[in-house]
């Protein structure tokens, strides 16, 4: 039977890009099935699932192996492995460009071992890659939680709404160096790597500057992937980012640390692109704001 009418209606369908998920892990157990769980069922087809542990004196390596021998079949079809370090290395971004340079998918899913999300947070976000294929990166809105998994805010409009009160509230796809030019240069309003999907690229480029820092490393490696094509961003809240007192940013003798990372990353920023006098305006007031709450608390 000739089917050629058929594709010339509808056009012949394209392979989807194939996604590696990458879980870093440091003593995360407790967290590690609502994460697993969430990985592992998801709408969209994973290619591989890479667990990266990063000498862990708890029982995170055992509980993997064991969750993924548990898995029906059909849910384990893909490549898993589990890469162990045998010293902890100290700063969770050369955990990142390890986990990259080992993935063998076209596209990148840095799901943190503490977070979890919705079954259809994949295919939500791959659907920008193929609206455009200048997409370099893709990420969706979060909500926040405790420790517990107890939502206390749906999303992070509150924090953006300094930059603009709209933007947020609809999908768009922009280049990645206007993004850069009049929202990054402020602060990071991508505020957790497991709402993000990226296109692989050779990490060696930016590693040694985006493992300089111990806690904005992650808006140094967005800046460096949107410098290369466009920014995709989903307005539903398919990311659940666990905020609690072991996460990096909120350890209290990590705060004068961000605030003075914050500033040198605005500096660099402001030195390597025009920037308008509104958006420079926003900087500073955030940098005032920033000062107060992290610089003295």
């Amino acid at each position: 039977m000739d089917l050629s009418w058929l594709f010339g209606r509808f056009g012949r369908r394209s392979p989807q890009p194939k996604v590696s998920v990458i879980i870093p892990n440091y003593n995360y157990e407790r967290f590690l099935p609502e994460r697993l769980r969430s990985i592992f069922y998801q709408t969209y087809p994973v290619h591989e699932v890479v667990f990266l542990d990063d000498a862990s004196t708890d029982d995170s390596v055992r509980l993997f192996r064991r969750y993924v021998a548990a898995l029906p079949r059909k849910r384990r079809r893909m490549n898993i492995r589990t890469i162990v370090n045998e010293t902890n290395s100290g700063n969770v971004f050369k955990q990142w460009a390890k986990g990259i340079e080992a993935a063998e998918g076209s596209h990148i899913w840095i799901a943190e071992a503490d977070d979890y999300c919705s079954e259809t947070f994949l295919e939500s976000v791959m659907a920008g890659f193929r609206s455009d294929d200048r997409i370099v990166l893709g990420y969706a809105q979060s909500r926040q939680a405790d420790a517990d998994g107890t939502i206390y805010a749906d999303n992070y409009l509150t924090y953006t709404n300094d930059i603009d009160t709209e933007r947020w509230k609809s999908p768009y796809v922009r280049n990645g160096i206007d993004e850069i030019r009049d929202t990054l240069v402020v602060k990071n309003t991508i505020p957790n790597v497991s709402g993000v999907v990226f296109k692989k690229f050779d990490v060696r480029e930016i590693e040694p500057r985006m493992t300089r820092y111990r806690i904005l490393g992650d808006l140094c490696f967005y800046v460096w992937m949107l410098e290369h094509g466009k920014i995709y961003y989903h307005p539903r809240s398919l990311n659940t980012h666990r905020r609690h007192p072991e996460s990096v940013a909120l350890k209290y003798e990590n705060k004068r640390i961000l605030y003075r990372e914050i500033v040198d990353m605005q500096d660099d920023l402001m030195a390597r692109f025009e920037i308008d006098e509104a958006t420079l305006a926003k900087v500073y007031a955030y940098r005032y704001t920033a000062s107060q709450y992290y610089e003295w608390s």
